[in-house]
């Protein structure tokens, strides 16, 4: 058994506080660590985990600094996976889509993802979001949950142009989106 109480650990030239314990058997492991990350980057955020969860944000420049702490406990084997869970928030910081130039700034956030030992079951949850896309704004929550086949909730209010949101999504499944949305959910 290895026992951490204070450790430092730097992955892409970010560094995490860790502390926890992890024990290697034969057939499986097992580990109970928290992470804790301050100030860490945002764009240098999306390098450190894997691509398929965050191939669609490389679209983007990000600024603005994460504050976050990770738990990882249980065991690790051919069919067993820890739980996670990872809260996090993000105050003041800005997206920009890298083509066309349009700009989420001031978006702030709470955060929360949530991994069991079982198929299907992932959780982020997005609190109190709050951002601007030009002149319009946008505030609420977002819960997506089976990643696989995801399931979307949302409660956001806000004014947008339509236009600025294709800008900023920039998706070639979208022809053409005019106008200005109200969103009271």
């Amino acid at each position: 058994m290895y026992q951490l109480k204070k450790a430092e650990l730097s992955i892409e030239d970010l560094l995490f506080d860790m502390s926890g314990k992890y024990t290697n058997n034969k057939d499986s492991s097992f580990m109970d660590l928290n992470i804790k990350g301050r100030n860490i980057d945002l764009q240098r955020t999306f390098s450190i985990f894997p691509k398929e969860y965050f191939d669609a944000l490389s679209a983007y420049k990000a600024q603005g600094m994460v504050v976050f702490e990770t738990r990882i406990k249980g065991v690790i084997a051919k069919n067993s996976s820890p739980h996670v869970i990872a809260d996090f928030t993000l105050n003041n910081g800005d997206l920009i889509e890298k083509e066309t130039g349009a700009h989420l700034k001031h978006l702030s956030l709470a955060g929360h993802f949530e991994s069991r030992n079982k198929k299907n079951h992932e959780v982020i949850e997005f609190k109190n979001i709050s951002g601007v896309l030009e002149n319009g704004k946008i505030e609420g929550n977002i819960l997506i949950s089976n990643f696989k086949t995801p399931s979307i909730e949302a409660e956001l209010n806000g004014n947008l142009s339509m236009k600025k949101m294709k800008q900023f999504i920039n998706s070639e499944k979208m022809e053409t989106l005019d106008g200005n949305a109200s969103i009271r959910s």
